[in-house]
């Protein structure tokens, strides 16, 4: 490699180990995972923040606005995001002679975003509510975990929660924390508060179960919104609880949120019409080929207001997706019927399947 590539990959490595993305606000997207190969390191690497700008900005836009309006976000070329960057900085990274494989965090300069928004006339919210704790407690084989040694901790500490409107702070609990034998009750919740020193909490209960083939995941406490109550079953494919639990954390991440969302959203005066009570929605999905699958799929997007699909796993007889949806598990079920599908309830796992 010659003094001038030696000098290009100084500067980016400056660039990234020595600007920290600034403060713990909106506006910042943290733990974003890039990796990119090319004929050489500073390629690989130049790749990779490039399409990590790209990820964290558009993850940015769906944070501020509402899911009804994520069909029209503005797609902008590389120059235009990394005018817009205020900072970033890495978490962990490794290379190799041709390849980049990092954890980058990245910080947006306010007004620069707010004026794309303007722009393009979406309606946002920027202003996150009072900072909510999150006690994961993983429960396996008959045994407590609160530490951050688990599964559980680790899938909801990956989540970049504590930048989003809902202020999530991943908590581990206290060595002499004991489970409630009625974890929801009014003074097991006070208690926790107290201790914790949080007005709003939620505990996040993870339970797998003795078989290895499902995790049980219950969120209790309160946050902005009032209180919180979800309780919810994840598939276990393969033996893999880490997947499954990474799959719980996001969608855990994604009901806090868009609650906090809602809320924002709707003490604004232009909302377009934004349902105030999004909720997202996870789905093991049932079908006996991939062109059933895609018959359902296609069932699916056709439910109005039905917003956000993601598939997360997908396999010859099933899936596993989430989606956005006003009124929640309930009224999308009542929904689903109109396109002859059917949302069952099995130990707390809702399964998709056709009618």
């Amino acid at each position: 490699m010659g003094k001038t590539a030696f000098a290009v990959l100084a500067v980016l490595l400056a660039g990234v180990t020595e600007v920290q993305a600034r403060g713990n606000d909106v506006y910042t997207v943290a733990k974003v995972a890039v990796e990119a190969e090319a004929g050489d390191a500073v390629k690989a690497k130049q790749i990779a923040i490039n399409e990590g700008q790209q990820t964290a900005f558009h993850l940015l836009l769906k944070r501020l606005t509402h899911a009804s309006v994520h069909p029209r976000l503005p797609i902008l070329d590389d120059a235009m995001v990394e005018q817009m960057i205020d900072g970033f900085s890495v978490r962990r990274e490794s290379n190799s002679s041709t390849r980049y494989i990092a954890t980058l965090d990245f910080s947006f300069a306010p007004g620069a975003v707010r004026d794309i928004l303007d722009r393009f006339g979406l309606p946002y919210a920027e202003q996150q509510a009072t900072p909510l704790v999150m006690l994961p407690v993983m429960t396996e084989a008959g045994g407590v975990k609160t530490g951050a040694a688990n599964s559980w901790y680790e899938a909801l500490d990956g989540v970049d929660g504590e930048h989003t409107l809902a202020a999530i702070k991943v908590t581990a609990p206290r060595p002499d924390f004991v489970p409630s034998a009625n974890p929801g009750s009014r003074e097991a919740l006070e208690t926790l508060r107290q201790q914790y020193r949080a007005d709003n909490l939620v505990l996040a209960m993870a339970e797998i179960d003795p078989q290895a083939t499902k995790l049980r995941v219950r969120l209790i406490g309160q946050d902005g919104a009032g209180p919180v109550f979800l309780e919810r079953s994840y598939r276990i494919r393969d033996g893999d609880t880490a997947e499954a639990a990474r799959f719980a954390a996001k969608v855990a991440v994604g009901v806090m949120e868009g609650r906090a969302k809602s809320t924002r959203l709707a003490s604004l005066a232009d909302t377009g019409g934004v349902p105030a009570n999004l909720e997202t929605v996870a789905l093991t999905v049932e079908f006996s080929g991939m062109k059933q699958w895609q018959d359902m799929r296609k069932r699916l997007q056709k439910i109005p207001g039905l917003q956000a699909l993601d598939v997360k796993a997908l396999n010859a007889r099933g899936a596993t997706i989430s989606v956005d949806f006003a009124g929640g598990a309930g009224r999308l079920a009542q929904a689903a019927q109109a396109q002859g599908l059917a949302i069952t309830d099995r130990g707390g796992e809702l399964v998709l399947v056709t009618r």
